[in-house]
């Protein structure tokens, strides 16, 4: 008899990632960049903010993952998040945790890596 488990990689994945990206990949700029928080919870609700350059905050929340690690995320600024949980490797703590996808708005699109934040503090003396 083989026993299989149908692992939840949502529980893997559950945390904070953070990535930067522009609009303008060729020329960026300040005005064309976003700060972007995104938390992932165990059960696969998505919530976050979009910074952008002029410094004005854009939440959103209550967005869900697909079983497949997959999200759309209309943020009200206009700009859509489109993108995945790099599943490989999640089920050790050691590798690093990434949502990869596309931001778009009007008419650019670009790339998004998010990273797994740490909640490490460093001590300096």
């Amino acid at each position: 008899m083989t026993v299989t488990f149908d692992r939840n990689r949502l529980v893997d994945m559950a945390g904070t990632y953070t990535g930067i990206f522009t609009g303008t990949p060729t020329n960026p700029t300040i005005a064309s960049t976003y700060f972007m928080t995104l938390t992932v919870a165990k059960t696969g609700k998505a919530s976050g903010s979009l910074l952008d350059g002029g410094k004005t905050k854009t939440p959103f929340s209550k967005i869900l993952f697909d079983a497949a690690g997959n999200i759309s995320i209309p943020v009200a600024n206009g700009v859509t998040i489109n993108g995945s949980l790099a599943w490989s490797g999640s089920e050790d703590a050691n590798n690093a945790r990434q949502f990869i996808g596309t931001a778009s708005k009007g008419d650019w699109t670009t790339s998004v890596v998010a990273e797994e934040t740490e909640n490490t503090v460093f001590v300096t003396n």
